[in-house]
């Protein structure tokens, strides 16, 4: 700051000037001096001070007096210390209080010495501490004694709970191993109790151990019932129809003795398609064939089939009615692919409303417990058009809407 202040003096100094006489002085006005601060060191001024600037020794010594006389004598000049740094009239020295420094050490620029700290180092840096500093340093000492504690606990509890989890997951090992050896010990178990209960007696064991000995001795199953030539064939052939339906029918009489399938499907007896929908099948070969011959699936009506004496066309129509009315009553639900095979051969048969939503609804149910969602593509062809259907009941400005119940 002196020399900043001394910098704005203007000085009259001629190029060559004279010697001045030895007992020459000059009296030069200098400006008010700064107020205090709280650190100002008494400066003399350096070699490079222009001659006739203002050369204040401290700031209290400016304060008593505004005018000082400048000594131009070779004494003068030789009391000036060459050893001071020169420094730039624009840079400003910082000045930090010890004072002002909190714990934080946040005070002006000085923000952080966490860079500087090292893990619980606690030696004393200051070998005669002040009673203030001695306090800090017993409680950094505490500080330091005590994150030592927690972390010596945390490290013990990671140990332990490193030791628990290989514990368990040995345990777990223990328990799958246990676990596979159960369930084939129990499989072997199961394969025994039920070769056992095949040699049980009772009507199934006996009708089985009858139909194996009738195809060791003919090399094939029995016929029908109506082509068989003794009462003995004829009931194992009624026998076998019956668990042939049980099986396509999936009943519980069959399907709680899985060995009894087993059994079955080994002699050659599997369950195909029941007698309904072998019939099923053969009405809908000769409604195609009608459909060939006539170029229409719409049937004559009753009264016109029976004038034209063909049994097989009144035939025809009567299973035709039959259809119908199992769509008017909405079971043929149950067998929604003969809908579907009726309405692609151009039979005019629809659903009723309330039946088409009950059913669609409970095939979205089903696709949603399946899949986990109602985002039906185009591999549902009816599904899909159903939901699509809805989704326009759904906008805003639809001609028609759901229902309430919908």
């Amino acid at each position: 700051e002196i020399l900043q202040q001394s910098n704005n003096i203007t000085t009259w100094a001629p190029s060559n000037p004279p010697p001045p006489p030895p007992t020459a002085t000059r009296t030069t006005t200098c400006p008010p001096p700064p107020p205090p601060t709280a650190w100002d060191p008494p400066r003399r001024p350096t070699s490079s001070t222009p001659a006739g600037s203002c050369a204040r020794p401290s700031a209290s010594a400016a304060a008593a007096a505004a005018t000082t006389k400048v000594d131009l004598s070779k004494e003068a000049d030789e009391e000036t210390s060459p050893d001071l740094p020169e420094e730039k009239p624009d840079e400003k020295t910082e000045v930090f209080p010890v004072a002002g420094l909190d714990k934080r050490c946040t005070s002006q620029n000085l923000h952080s010495f966490e860079h500087l700290i090292n893990d619980l180092e606690t030696r004393r840096n200051v070998p005669d501490p002040t009673p203030k500093l001695s306090t800090f340093y017993d409680e950094h000492e505490k500080l330091a004694a005590e994150t030592q504690s927690v972390i010596e606990r945390e490290t013990a509890l990671r140990a332990n709970i490193t030791a628990e989890i290989q514990r368990l997951k040995s345990d777990l090992q223990q328990s799958i191993k246990a676990e596979d050896g159960s369930r084939r010990a129990y499989r072997d178990e199961t394969v025994d109790v039920m070769r056992l209960e095949l040699q049980e007696p009772c009507r199934f064991n006996r009708m089985y151990g009858c139909l194996q000995k009738y195809v060791s001795g003919h090399g094939h199953l029995p016929p029908l019932p109506s082509s068989c030539e003794s009462e003995e064939d004829r009931r194992l052939s009624i026998w076998i129809q019956e668990n042939k339906s049980l099986m396509y029918s999936k009943s519980e009489r069959i399907t709680n003795f899985p060995h009894r399938i087993t059994a079955l499907k080994a002699m050659g007896i599997d369950a195909g398609e029941s007698d309904a929908q072998a019939r099923w099948n053969k009405m809908f070969a000769k409604l195609e064939l009608y459909k060939h011959q006539h170029g229409t699936a719409v049937l004559p009506t009753l009264v016109e089939c029976r004038l034209s004496n063909d049994r097989n066309l009144i035939t025809l129509r009567r299973w035709m009615d039959e259809q119908k009315e199992q769509v008017d009553s909405g079971s043929i639900t149950k067998h929604m692919d003969r809908l579907g095979k009726l309405q692609d051969l151009g039979v005019p048969l629809k659903l009723s409303p309330q039946h088409e939503w009950e059913y669609y609804i409970h095939r979205l149910l089903v696709f949603r417990a399946h899949n986990g969602h109602t985002f039906v593509s185009n591999k549902y062809p009816g599904l899909h058009s159903f939901v699509l259907g809805v989704l326009e009941k759904l906008k805003k400005g639809a001609n028609e809407k759901l229902t309430k119940d919908q």
